[in-house]
């Protein structure tokens, strides 16, 4: 059998490639390969949902993701973006209530194609750093290898302070069959560090 994480060599590889792209000093320590993106998703959530504990999701979304709160007692709370589909910040603000402890922002985004900002990216994570508990950013990226057009795609988790990266080669590869993902944890999220 091989570790449940992975493959130590596959996990380094990514760490190598994290580290290169983000600038963040990721270990192999920080990845989990999982059964795709969703799977990454629902081992986050599994960590770190109590039953009634909420998770913002900024609409239109992906239709799972309900699913995949709701797989761990948590409560999806939604909110509105902006006409352009950018995120609405104040939107957010409002939403976040004691019970918050994740918001999943997906970029470029499923349905609509819109990738988030570093600007917006950046206004969000003025707002986690003001509020009095951690709220965790998963970043759902499964379609960061279809960006045109000389758009510039941020990276979030270098951005966010508290953030995890979900992540799927299904879409890029086009081997949606093989299942093939990875949890990215933050060397900087608390705690990140006795990982693995």
């Amino acid at each position: 059998y091989m570790p449940n994480a992975g493959f130590p060599s596959v996990r380094e590889v990514l760490a190598e490639r994290l580290r290169r792209e983000t600038g963040l000093d990721f270990t192999p320590r920080h990845l989990l390969m999982t059964v795709g993106s969703s799977g990454a998703m629902n081992t986050v959530l599994k960590a770190m949902l109590d039953p009634g504990d909420e998770v913002i999701v900024p609409l239109p979304c992906f239709s799972e993701y309900q699913f995949y709160i709701a797989n761990h007692a948590g409560k999806m709370v939604t909110v509105e973006t902006r006409e352009d589909f950018s995120l609405d910040i104040e939107a957010i603000r409002a939403a976040v209530t004691p019970r918050t402890r994740a918001i999943i922002l997906n970029s470029p985004h499923n349905p609509t194609g819109v990738i988030y900002s570093e600007a917006v990216l950046r206004e969000l994570e003025a707002l986690l750093q003001s509020l009095d508990h951690t709220v965790v950013v998963i970043s759902d990226e499964p379609y960061r290898a279809f960006v045109y057009d000389g758009a510039k795609l941020p990276e979030t988790v270098s951005i966010i302070t508290n953030c995890v990266v979900a992540n799927s080669y299904s879409k890029a590869w086009a081997v949606a069959g093989e299942r093939i993902g990875y949890l990215a944890i933050s060397p900087r999220l608390e705690g990140a560090d006795t990982c693995g």
